[in-house]
């Protein structure tokens, strides 16, 4: 995403996790850099989250015990313990780009369970906006953007037109016989499922994907810039 914005001509500041750390929302330096990264993006600015879904997921629900009732999972496990602070800390951060007037956007795999999480329940039940923009949510196929796999995917935030943009086709993508999870049955006859080792590179966006979302953002940016100036944009595909 980060590229195809900059070709659009937009401000754009990768916050993934840098090789020393510095980006670990995690631990408190981490988290007071995302803080003024926040800070950083202009009003009618857009910052774009890609939280980290591997424990949120259908896959994990069998050691992380997260439901759409239970989100909040088996705190015994330090990642459950560590993705639902991760959450806890991007909800103070979406209140701070409201306060701010900062579109922003989380996406998510379609069987994730984080919107379920109490704190993002609230900040939606709350009746956040940016204007006249509300929280809204689109469902969306990757693999009609040329994901390997179908990908149905989850976009939610405040972002303008983010419900009813006709580029964010939701057409069913062709059928395709990629398959990175594998199951078996356990000594107690259990039906157990786990990732391939391939799994974590389908949290890549495809880059026709990236080259719309670019676009509309750029579009974003500067119908709602003042006197022509060309509003700075954030992205961020993963917070840890």
């Amino acid at each position: 995403l980060h590229y195809p914005l900059r070709r659009q001509r937009q401000m754009c500041i990768r916050d993934r996790l840098l090789d020393d750390g510095s980006m670990d929302m995690l631990t408190d330096h981490g988290f007071a850099n995302a803080i003024l990264l926040a800070l950083s993006v202009s009003p009618r600015g857009t910052m774009w989250f890609g939280v980290p879904c591997s424990t949120f997921i259908w896959i994990a629900r069998g050691h992380t015990r997260r439901s759409k009732t239970h989100p909040v999972g088996d705190t015994s496990r330090a990642d459950v313990r560590d993705a639902n602070l991760l959450v806890q800390r991007v909800v103070l951060l979406l209140r701070l780009l409201a306060l701010r007037q900062v579109f922003f956007v989380i996406e998510q795999p379609a069987s994730s369970v984080l919107f379920y999480l109490p704190d993002l329940r609230a900040l939606e039940g709350s009746g956040i906006c940016i204007g006249r923009y509300r929280w809204q949510k689109r469902f969306l196929w990757l693999g009609h953007f040329g994901h390997r796999l179908w990908k149905p995917t989850f976009l939610v935030g405040i972002f303008p037109g983010l419900k009813n943009r006709p580029e964010l086709t939701t057409r069913r993508p062709p059928p395709r016989i990629v398959k990175e999870w594998h199951k078996w049955r356990n000594k107690s006859g259990k039906m157990r499922c786990a990732g391939n080792a391939s799994l974590r590179r389908t949290g890549e966006y495809p880059e026709s994907f990236c080259r719309l979302l670019a676009q509309l953002i750029a579009k974003v940016a500067r119908t709602r810039s003042q006197r022509g100036v060309i509003q700075p944009v954030s992205s961020s595909r993963r917070l840890t």
